[in-house]
């Protein structure tokens, strides 16, 4: 169980090593697990993605090493988040980052050190971009935090 309460899956999904979540009929589909409510992700403004549940959530399960699991839970507030007309907006560009971080940490456990790394290089170019809003300051500090976790340099 983390720390907010929400279930933790019963096992890491490491592709090619462990059946995939939702694909496979023994996978473990922890998105089925998460009390109503949570899902589909609501729209959340960039300043409020640190308070979220969802991305709290998120965080929870990369700091335990659920890289996957982290991806994909990121990635449903990334579906929800506001599109712009053109360029990316700073909610998409910032979550794209954190759903990159994560597929950076799970590359690298897996042996991937050039895909990780050219993962880890977009993830801080959309940091970068993301950061024009001016609203990042606690999502960067967090997004530099979770890095120096995974020990993505």
């Amino acid at each position: 169980m983390s720390g907010s309460g929400l279930p933790f899956p019963p096992y890491r999904h490491r592709p090619g090593r462990t059946p995939h979540p939702e694909r496979d009929p023994a996978g473990h589909r922890f998105f089925e697990q998460l009390p109503p409510g949570l899902l589909p992700a609501p729209p959340v403004p960039l300043a409020a993605l640190p308070d979220a549940p969802l991305f709290r959530y998120g965080e929870e399960l990369f700091r335990a090493r659920y890289w996957w699991e982290a991806h994909a839970v990121w990635e449903e507030l990334w579906q929800a988040a506001p599109r712009g007309e053109g360029p990316e907006t700073p909610e998409r560009e910032a979550l794209r980052a954190f759903i990159q971080l994560a597929a950076a940490a799970l590359k690298q456990e897996l042996g991937g050190l050039r895909g990780s790394r050219k993962l880890l290089a977009a993830a801080l170019s959309g940091m970068e971009r993301a950061g024009g809003a001016g609203e990042t300051g606690a999502l960067a500090q967090r997004f530099e935090e979770l890095r120096a976790h995974a020990g993505l340099a």
